[in-house]
């Protein structure tokens, strides 16, 4: 420690106790910036030791600009007062950023008080770089206040979403969304709150045309230096094209399904069809003449016609259906009757309101959505009960898929986990809302929410 000499009065030793502890440096100097007293902390900020610094001046202390503090310690002489800054290099190769305070006190004595900021101006370095980033992005930075009100607004999120930052500061970031899905966002607030971080979640918003985007949002919550949460942080990336190009393999894969079933209906089916007659002629020729291969023959026509059966059901399957919008009902329940008829799983259908669509491309997705939930159920979770619903509530169309099979706990993840993965696509394509959990009797319950278009 660097000390004073011993004091004369519980004042003095007070002052002193102060001077010595102080976490800022304190100098006293003269009026040619020759240094006459420092503390340790001033010793520590410089570089140097006490008896070091007795021997030069201010000005000696290398700094980015020398002239300037020269300048500068001029300046201050007139007036003896002085306030600033300056970058230090000291004498073991360190640098240091300063912030100092001069006043004259006396004659021929001046006392200085300086604070390293060094580790505070990386920060705001760090923050300054960091906003640039934020500003410039193509990606939506959002900020927002616990109870969800916008409070920052970068460029990105103006370009994405056609709102200037003076619309939206203030306003709630249910702007951006769709009424059905604001209880879905809501809850996913209340989880970063609570320590969640959500990642690359997609979801559709609306910008302020009335437009959809597809995006890939990012929360996390905002603390503060004692980790108090202070606000909620959104990250949104424009996942528009990426969208665009898996409704095309989407219709690019619908396209071969169709090819492939037409061609199991017009060739293979055909050519089954013409076999099985052949061998019907053959049955009835061989009884005719007392043959006993004649049951035979007939078991083999027997044969045919369950494989004809069966390419016809697969090929039905493999072939779209345009659906209109009154049509989905009826659609849904010879879907589930077909499924019945095939013996492999009891499939029920219910509808309360038969007239909930006015939009065509919507009402396709859901049955394909419904339709490849079945197939699932049959093929994969080894259900033996089906439940398809259809309901409507206010401007919400809800499709439910239910069954009593092997659920999530699934064993063969990547056949139904494609599957899964196609029904997503379909929901994204109309802006709906599918969700999957466990059943209540068991296995697996899929939800399908759409915002009903409004009647033309």
């Amino acid at each position: 420690m660097y000390r004073l000499e011993p004091a004369s009065s519980t004042h003095e030793s007070r002052y002193r106790l102060i001077f010595e502890c102080s976490l800022d440096g304190i100098v006293v100097f003269d009026d040619d910036g020759r240094y006459l007293l420092a503390n340790q902390a001033a010793c520590t900020l410089l570089g140097y030791g006490l008896a070091e610094l007795r021997t030069i001046k201010i000005t000696d202390i290398p700094t980015v600009a020398p002239r300037s503090t020269a300048e500068r310690f001029a300046a201050y002489r007139q007036c003896g007062r002085a306030m600033g800054r300056v970058q230090v290099f000291r004498p073991d190769g360190s640098e240091g950023i300063i912030e100092y305070t001069a006043l004259k006190v006396a004659p021929n004595e001046h006392i200085g008080i300086l604070r390293d900021v060094s580790t505070r101006e990386k920060v705001l370095s760090s923050l300054r770089r960091l906003a640039a980033v934020v500003a410039c992005s193509s990606d939506s930075f959002v900020g927002l206040s616990t109870d969800g009100l916008i409070t920052d607004w970068n460029g990105g999120a103006e370009r994405m979403y056609g709102y200037t930052r003076d619309e939206v500061l203030g306003k709630p970031m249910t702007l951006l969304m769709l009424p059905e899905r604001t209880d879905e966002a809501l809850d996913i607030f209340r989880r970063v709150l609570q320590g969640d971080d959500i990642r690359n979640r997609e979801t559709v918003l609306i910008r302020k045309d009335g437009t959809l985007i597809d995006v890939a949002v990012t929360t996390s919550a905002t603390k503060d230096a004692d980790g108090k949460v202070t606000g909620i942080s959104t990250i949104a990336h424009d996942v528009s094209d990426r969208k665009h190009l898996e409704r095309h393999v989407l219709e690019i894969a619908d396209h071969e399904r169709q090819r492939i079933g037409q061609d199991l209906h017009d060739d293979l089916g055909q050519e089954l069809t013409g076999i099985g007659r052949m061998v019907s002629t053959l049955a009835a020729s061989l009884a005719q003449r007392g043959n006993p291969e004649a049951q035979l023959a007939s078991n083999i026509q027997a044969r045919i016609k369950t494989a004809a059966e069966h390419v016809r059901n697969i090929s039905s399957g493999l072939i779209p259906v345009s659906i209109d919008a009154g049509g989905l009902p009826a659609a849904l329940q010879s879907l589930a009757d077909n499924v019945t008829e095939q013996g492999a799983c009891a499939c029920t259908f219910a509808c309360t309101t038969p007239n909930v669509l006015q939009d065509n491309v919507t009402a396709n997705e859901l049955f394909r959505i419904a339709q490849e939930a079945v197939n699932n159920a049959v093929k994969h979770a080894r259900a033996n009960h089906i439940r398809i619903e259809l309901t409507a509530s206010a401007n919400l169309i809800v499709l439910r898929i239910s069954d009593n099979g092997l659920g999530m706990r699934l064993p063969d993840a990547h056949g139904r986990g494609l599957g899964l993965r196609i029904m997503r696509y379909r929901a994204e394509l109309v802006a709906a809302q599918l969700k999957f959990e466990d059943a209540p009797q068991g296995g697996l319950l899929i939800t399908c929410t759409v915002r009903a278009a409004p009647p033309a």
